[in-house]
């Protein structure tokens, strides 16, 4: 799938676990409670998912955590959600810091895995051959994969984006920004595409959310470049009544998670009042 074509798909993200290996400074965790209770892939969330699916018509699933890759159950979870339409999609995003031998993450794109969105945020680091390699055995089952990079420092990106350039020729790279030091990080990317004469081709977004991104072509490297904009999109539902100064996305979408026993629908990042819980609100 061409990553344009899934920018257009209607979607939901699942926080499968709370828990993570890595504690990114920059990172807003999906938002939601502090505490959450890990999702089982059970009767009860397989009916939770077939009451969603049948309200909003999803077409696009999008697990994420804490790190999904830790949950010991996630291709029985994969497994679930792309039993309900053969065109749908399953996406993991990950650090991609946890090794997977070829042969595991075979069985996570068996089960239905169609997509890996990884987060590379310190080449220096010691996870960056883990992740170079996870993203070797992605690539080689023509699996879509786009690497993630927060722009935080203006040679962290230009590392960054040569290092994958030239180990993994064609790869999709989005450049976000940093939504806690965000005037710093708009002139990081801003320098980035000025020094390196970036041309913009291209414009891509998820319908109706705040999930837009421009695309660019760099003379000299091998990869298709993305740069996630601000854009803040107001929901006529969920943001009617918000005046949130420091929202920085609106309605990015849904985000389904457990807490205390039960599931609810996560429409924000920033509010905690507007949670919907599924067996009430959702009917």
């Amino acid at each position: 799938m061409e990553l344009k074509e899934y920018f257009k798909r209607q979607t939901l993200r699942i926080k499968i676990t709370n828990k993570c290996n890595l504690r990114c400074p920059f990172c807003h965790g999906e938002g939601g409670f502090k505490e959450l209770d890990e999702i089982e892939p059970n009767s009860e969330f397989k009916a939770v998912i077939t009451q969603i699916c049948q309200k909003h018509n999803i077409k696009d699933f999008v697990i994420t955590g804490g790190e999904p890759l830790l949950h010991p159950k996630l291709i029985e979870i994969v497994s679930i959600l792309k039993s309900f339409q053969s065109d749908t999609t399953v996406r993991i995003v990950t650090n991609g810091t946890i090794g997977l031998s070829e042969e595991q993450w075979s069985s996570l794109f068996d089960a239905g895995v169609r997509a890996v969105t990884m987060s590379i945020n310190d080449i220096h680091g010691p996870y960056v051959e883990t992740q170079l390699a996870n993203l070797k055995f992605i690539r080689k089952r023509n699996v879509l994969a786009k690497v993630n990079i927060v722009a935080t420092d203006i040679n962290h990106v230009k590392e960054s984006v040569n290092l994958l350039s030239a180990s993994e020729p064609g790869i999709n790279i989005v450049l976000l920004n940093n939504i806690y030091e965000r005037d710093k990080s708009e002139n990081v990317v801003k320098q980035f595409l000025h020094e390196l004469k970036a041309e913009e081709i291209g414009y891509v977004e998820r319908r109706n959310t705040s999930n837009k991104m421009k695309e660019y072509m760099i003379p000299g490297q091998a990869c298709h470049l993305y740069v996630k904009t601000f854009y803040k999109y107001k929901h006529e539902l969920y943001c009617r009544n918000c005046n949130e100064v420091n929202c920085y996305e609106g309605y990015y979408g849904m985000r389904l998670e457990k807490y205390k026993g039960r599931y609810y629908i996560r429409t924000c990042l920033q509010r905690d009042d507007n949670r919907l819980r599924i067996d009430n609100e959702m009917r």
